[in-house]
């Protein structure tokens, strides 16, 4: 996979606009373009809560079940032909009226990389930015990942196993000094945690 270029001025604008169209298109719950020109874009409001904060405050029992409500809309995205742009858990936003959905399209994945890639690339910023939570119970979801990654087309699978394994070795920043521990480090350090846990298959039958 290659780094997405960002954009912003009239480029990302656009890219928003016409990605929040195919996205709306194919069923997905995402902001509602109600005016755009080439200088700026009005949506509609998803909601002020995101996932990230309902993962966060949410007691233990509750977390995974969060956790797995934004899987489950990513993996929505991909059975519709479709892929998201930055999958962190702060841009999936939640409403008790119409559930979750999704913000901040303002690049465009495909644009550096085929659609499956692109896929793939959706599910690691959302470990990366979940598995914090998770610290002290990351084999609770790593279960999860292998039980929503069964449900992935195969290459889409394959491919996040790969950057698992490959980003494995993020772990070892836990050997940081202490005063470096700070919270990026201890997400990252977390990240490469639940990458080792994660990085080979569950057993069973594969599709």
């Amino acid at each position: 996979m290659q780094p997405v270029r960002p954009q912003g001025g009239v480029s990302g604008i656009r890219n928003e606009a016409r990605r929040l169209a195919e996205l709306a298109a194919a069923g997905l719950h995402v902001p509602q373009v109600l005016e755009h020109d080439d200088h700026w874009l009005l949506i509609s409001d998803l909601g002020h809560v995101t996932l990230e904060s309902l993962i966060r405050h949410a007691a233990p029992a509750e977390q995974l079940e969060h956790w797995q409500r934004g899987a489950a809309a990513i993996l929505q995205a991909h059975r519709s032909g479709q892929y998201l742009s930055q999958a962190f858990a702060r841009n999936l936003v939640w409403s008790p009226e119409h559930g979750l959905g999704a913000i901040d399209f303002e690049d465009d994945p495909i644009s550096a990389m085929t659609l499956a890639q692109a896929q793939i690339r959706d599910w690691l910023p959302y470990f990366f930015s979940t598995a914090i939570f998770f610290g002290d119970r990351l084999p609770v979801l790593c279960a999860a990942i292998h039980a929503v990654l069964a449900q992935e087309d195969a290459a889409v699978r394959e491919g996040v196993y790969t950057a698992l394994r490959r980003t494995a070795w993020l772990r070892s920043l836990r050997w940081l000094p202490r005063q470096m521990q700070r919270r990026d480090v201890l997400k990252t350090q977390c990240f490469g945690e639940l990458a080792r846990l994660c990085s080979k298959p569950a057993p069973g039958p594969r599709s």
